[in-house]
């Protein structure tokens, strides 16, 4: 796990430009250490925090922005981290956002 080095605390959006919360933290992958999660703390009702994929996201300079719309991330399975994730999380979050990617091509 490490910080989003000059973009923690920043906000994220979809690709529509819906907001989706504020940057913490990003994961990377157990086996090659590259970046593949980025946890957001939503700005809707509890603060909860939400994994999404970091496929296809783009970093602007004052943004986040990620490619999976505000519902996908809001639906995505609830992970209860403490440092890192699990190989069943990484599993589970994997399978949901590749489902997801798989739905949403045109």
């Amino acid at each position: 796990m490490t910080e989003i080095e000059g973009f923690k605390d920043q906000p994220v959006v979809d690709s529509a430009g819906a907001k989706l919360g504020i940057a913490e933290e990003l994961y990377g992958d157990g086996t090659t250490g590259r970046p593949r999660w980025l946890k957001i703390k939503s700005r809707w009702l509890h603060h909860r925090r939400y994994f999404v994929a970091l496929r296809g996201a783009q970093t602007g300079s004052k943004e986040v922005v990620v490619a999976f719309d505000k519902e996908t991330v809001r639906r995505a399975p609830l992970v209860h981290h403490e440092g890192s994730l699990t190989p069943p999380e990484d599993a589970e979050l994997t399978a949901y956002y590749s489902e997801a990617a798989e739905t949403n091509e045109p």
